[in-house]
């Protein structure tokens, strides 16, 4: 659920309609999309691990 919602937050905090001069900057985005983006893939895998676990294979 958490790379989700903090995706929806990200593409909120980039519109300048929304928040105007406080919106993120390139590099903050940057930044953001990757540490976003890592923590979808550690979220995968801890559910990948739990099911083999299920499975008998891990």
């Amino acid at each position: 659920m958490a790379p989700i919602l903090l995706t929806y937050i990200l593409i909120l905090a980039n519109r300048r309609s929304v928040l105007g001069p406080a919106a993120n900057g390139p590099l903050f985005r940057a930044g953001a999309t990757i540490a976003i983006t890592a923590l979808a893939g550690m979220s995968l895998l801890l559910v990948g691990q739990t099911l083999l676990g299920f499975l008998g294979g891990g």
